[in-house]
């Protein structure tokens, strides 16, 4: 239910925790925190918008239409962080390293997981179409005369359009 709930959510967030970020960093900036409001809020938009086509890019959250719990914590963690840099703004310099890093593991973690579920489903239909591609034994020939079978012999004959 969590993960379903957190694999809706994803989309929403690429827009309303950029949104909060901008709009916490404003109320509290002062000097050069400016530059932070200008900067901070459109690379937040893009890493979230990277993470989650990433994510939505598995074929195995597609089908489940949720995340794993992996996907969860490092992601979700990234989220919560993204929440307490929007409340306490520009003042805590550390959260927003915080947010750097989670950031960069996010992304990390989204490539890594796309990148085994990927290779684990080509392997399948590789290994698929090598049993395909395997000599198949040829069926029994059918028994010759003596059988009580009706056979219909057809002739055709040809006709010559000048005739």
């Amino acid at each position: 239910m969590l993960r379903r709930w957190f694999y809706s959510w994803l989309p929403w967030s690429v827009v309303i925790l950029p949104v909060a970020v901008f709009l916490g960093w404003l109320v509290s900036a002062r000097g050069w925190d400016l530059f932070g409001i200008i900067l901070f809020p459109p690379l937040t938009f893009l890493v979230l918008g990277g993470v989650t086509l990433l994510v939505r890019a598995r074929p195995s959250v597609r089908e489940a239409r949720a995340v794993t719990w992996l996907d969860l914590a490092v992601i979700g963690g990234f989220h919560l962080i993204l929440i307490a840099l929007a409340l306490v703004g520009a003042q805590l310099a550390w959260v927003g390293g915080l947010a750097i890093l989670a950031a960069i593991t996010a992304v990390w973690v989204s490539i890594v997981r796309l990148w085994r579920d990927s290779t684990r489903r080509l392997r399948g239909v590789v290994e698929h179409y090598e049993r395909m591609a395997q000599p198949q034994p040829s069926p029994p020939a059918p028994p010759r005369g003596g059988g009580d079978d009706d056979v219909i012999v057809v002739h055709e004959r040809r006709q010559d359009l000048a005739e």
